[in-house]
């Protein structure tokens, strides 16, 4: 599954990591899995929460957590052939690929 619409739906992994990482009164809202890993369990998670957005990865035993300002990011936007979400936060570009455009639009409404 590429599309997480609730807690529960992510792996074991990423929902330790990310009860770890949450900030008091913040909560998931979705996430998504890109496809940036060689093998699933090592793709980024994205992960929209009601204050940011959160990359998760893990590779092996590491993992890391990179996060984003939801009120810092704008021009959230589709580009390619719509599987691929791109917005900028502060001075950043950020793009993640998705396997389908589902994924991309679910994000995006909650980016808008």
């Amino acid at each position: 599954m590429s599309l997480y619409e609730r807690f529960e739906d992510l792996d074991d992994r990423t929902r330790s990591r990310l009860d770890d990482v949450l900030m008091a009164e913040e909560a998931f809202v979705v996430g998504g899995r890109a496809i940036d890993g060689l093998l699933a369990r090592w793709c980024t998670r994205v992960v929209v929460t009601t204050d940011r957005v959160l990359e998760i990865r893990h590779v092996g035993l590491d993992w890391s957590v990179e996060g984003h300002r939801r009120e810092r990011i704008h021009d959230a936007r589709a580009t390619g052939d719509g599987t691929r979400l791109r917005f900028e936060a502060s001075l950043d570009e950020v793009e993640y690929d998705f396997a389908d455009e589902a994924t991309v639009d679910r994000l995006l409404v909650e980016l808008a």
